[in-house]
């Protein structure tokens, strides 16, 4: 799914004028799919690689929610690496991977996935 991201973090920094510090993070799904309670602690042996990084605060307008939103996602999505700005299809492992506990990947829960707005499940 492309873009997207929610208003909670521009919308919080408007009020008294908080920096929003962007946070790029890659490969956690590894450690902690979103399928399934728990994460993979055992896998001590060859541990996934996950990356963190840290950019400067965006500047935001204040003026228009939606603008302010875009360019958070644009600041986070500067900080992952080159992969994940490749446009591929998922497999099926990693379509399953993603969807909440008890979630299926048939065309009902794939329509209401790709409309709602992050963060409101």
């Amino acid at each position: 799914r492309g873009g997207g991201g929610g208003w909670g973090g521009p919308m919080r920094a408007a009020n008294p004028g908080a920096p929003v510090i962007p946070i790029g993070l890659w490969g956690t799904e590894k450690v902690w799919p979103r399928n399934a309670r728990l994460p993979n602690v055992l896998n001590v042996t060859s541990p996934p690689d996950v990356t963190v990084r840290v950019g400067p605060p965006v500047e935001l307008a204040h003026e228009d929610p939606e603008a302010d939103t875009e360019a958070v996602m644009a600041a986070i999505v500067d900080l992952l690496p080159p992969e994940a700005r490749e446009v591929r299809e998922p497999t099926a492992e990693e379509l399953a991977s993603v969807l909440p506990p008890g979630a299926s990947a048939d065309a009902a829960d794939a329509e209401r996935e790709a409309n709602r707005r992050p963060g409101t499940d």
